[in-house]
């Protein structure tokens, strides 16, 4: 079954002219489909055009919340898995801990020249499959974190339950979806 979809169409997501990006930076991802996001039948386009988005993204935010302190740090890993998107951390790490205490989280990602993508949701801990988990230690180990293998007990992985999107553009124009 589909999501239902508040949505409001942002035009075709062409930049502003004062949102040209220099010549020396990396042209961003153009929110279609990367060739290696396979979406399971149930999945909406918006879970795809999301995923590659954060995939294409070097780092974007996320923010947790400490009784009335928001806490925001870097991540970059995201995946699509059996109709989820899926993000993963380690236990030990801040955001664990703050996300079994409140699992609403945000997350904001922005490519120079393109609209802005805001997810908000809980998460949901649970064991993705043995590829996904893979897919996880890899990334990690990539960025620099030590880990033994990808069941050393420390990358844990989450989904978005409850989700809500948008995509914004400087215009002030967005789209918004129930994920």
């Amino acid at each position: 079954m589909e999501p239902s979809h508040d949505v409001t169409q942002v035009g075709d997501l062409t930049p502003a002219p004062d949102m040209t990006p220099a010549s020396d930076v990396t042209p961003a991802p153009d929110m279609t489909p990367a060739p290696d996001v396979t979406p399971a039948p149930d999945v909406t386009p918006i879970y795809n055009r999301i995923v590659s988005y954060l995939r294409e993204v070097p780092a974007w935010y996320l923010a947790t919340c400490v009784g009335n302190r928001p806490h925001v740090r870097p991540f970059s890993f995201a995946a699509l898995e059996d109709g989820r998107i899926w993000f993963c951390t380690a236990i030990g790490k801040d955001v664990y801990d703050q996300l079994q205490d409140n699992p609403n989280f945000e997350l904001c990602a922005w490519y120079p020249g393109h609209p802005w993508v805001i997810v908000e949701g809980k998460a949901v801990f649970a064991e993705p499959s043995p590829a996904l988990r893979e897919e996880g230690f890899a990334h990690m180990v990539s960025l620099g974190e030590e880990h033994d293998c990808a069941a050393d007990g420390l990358l844990v992985f989450f989904y978005i339950e409850d989700g809500r999107a948008r995509i914004c553009d400087i215009t002030g124009e967005e789209e918004k979806y129930a994920l």
